[in-house]
Formats: structure tokens, sequence, C-alpha cells
């Protein structure tokens, strides 16, 4: 039987650099299923909270999930998520260069900044959890990642590679705002010209 602790802090240290673990814990149990939280800090400082759920019955040699997000620092540095494609493949990318999502009934494709799809059952709940809510949707089937957006017009917004993602009326405003927040940061006096 897998230690999921074990396996969760070998995993920490793989991925966070000299990683000193404050708190490591089983929170559910079941005869398939482990779930770890933990909280870690690094060499410079920062603290970390990972959640890592162990599949019992396998090898141990990836957890089903993997989520490690930044708590507190004076530095920024990405969070990386951990995916599995609908064809067992394991991706981790730096949630910061998701460029988009598109969900498509049970399934959420994934483009990153440089091109890659990943194709994964999930939702958009369970993306914006593993994001910290870093996209925004732009309709019911689309979430962008405001980073890469390059303009806002009337139902449409263009990405920085050019990509058209559809913009429904009701989703505008809060796309609209996040750009705006983005581009002039937080109690500025915003340009009159449309985003």
């Amino acid at each position: 039987m897998l230690d999921a602790l074990v396996l969760t802090q070998r995993l920490l240290a793989d991925k966070i650099e000299l990683p000193q673990i404050i708190n490591c814990t089983e929170i559910i149990s079941t005869h398939d299923i482990s779930v770890i939280s933990a909280e870690v800090t690094s060499c410079g400082g920062v603290v970390y909270q990972a959640t890592a759920i162990w599949d019992l019955r396998s090898d141990g040699s990836a957890p089903l999930h993997l989520h490690i997000s930044q708590l507190s620092s004076s530095i920024s540095s990405p969070r990386y998520i951990s995916l599995r494609s609908i064809d067992g493949r394991r991706y981790e990318i730096s949630a910061e260069e998701i460029a988009f999502a598109h969900s498509s009934g049970r399934y959420m494709t994934i483009a990153t900044a440089n091109g890659q799809k990943i194709v994964s059952v999930m939702t958009f709940l369970a993306l914006s959890e593993l994001t910290d809510g870093l996209l925004c949707r732009t309709n019911r089937s689309y979430a962008v990642n405001p980073h890469f957006v390059a303009e806002v017009l009337s139902g449409t917004v263009i990405l920085k590679n050019s990509i058209a993602i559809p913009l429904s009326r009701s989703f505008a405003p809060a796309v609209r705002d996040e750009i705006r927040r983005l581009r002039y940061g937080d109690g500025h006096i915003f340009p009159s010209q449309p985003v």
C-alpha cells in the first residue's frame, strides 16, 4: 500500500527549492483515494499550500491531481498545475501559461501560450480552483487568461496570438474590468476609450 504522506513530501522536494515542510496531513482517506494537504516554505521564504490527490491502487509514480499555490512572498513565482489528459498522459504546466480554455460537454480543452492543447475531463469550477481564479469567463464555453488579451471588441476577445474568443454580453463587463485592472492597476482613473 502506498504511503501518500511520504509520496507527497518527495514530490514537493522535487517541485520546490529546498522545502521545509511546516505541516503535512492526510485530510481524506478511503480504501482507494488519499488527499494530502501540505504547507511548505522554500529556501527563499516563499510559503506554499499544496494539495495532492493519490490513487492508492496505482504504482505511486504520480498523483491524480496536484495543486501548488503560493500563499505569501515578496516575489512572484509561477503556479504549476498537474493535468491528466483524456488519453492518460500527465502534463505539468504553469497556470500563467494558459491562454484560454474551452469546454465542450464533459471535456475541457486547455490551450497554452506556446500553442499546446490539452484535453481533459474537467469543469470550469475545477479549473478555476486549480488556477486560483486566474481565468475570466467570456461565455458559457470559454475562459481566457486576461494577461493574453490583446483587444476586447463587441462580441469577441482577441488574444495576443490573434485567436478570436467569443464574448457574450453578460460576461463582457467583468472581462473589460479585469483587463483595465491589469493594465492600469486598482484605484486608478481609467482612460475614457474602451479596452
